[in-house]
């Protein structure tokens, strides 16, 4: 690292970003689709009617590239 001492905060607001995200992925999750939410939200979408057929498209695409993001990482 370039500046090793910055580490620290670095890390805390890696943290802090995530763990408010998440938070708001599950809030909405839950105003949605209320105590018949599934573990993941993006399985709430594809079984209920009414979203455009984009939506499920769109997010088909970005969960099958996810994995792909984290390749060059290992």
């Amino acid at each position: 690292m370039r500046h090793p001492h910055k580490y620290p905060r670095a890390v805390r607001y890696t943290y802090v970003n995530t763990f408010a995200l998440e938070t708001a992925i599950g809030v909405a999750g839950y105003l949605m689709f209320g105590d018949d939410v599934k573990d993941e939200l993006t399985a709430s979408i594809f079984t209920t009617d009414g979203y455009p057929r984009a939506l499920s498209l769109l997010m088909v695409i970005a969960v099958a590239v996810i994995p792909l993001t984290k390749i060059p990482l290992k």
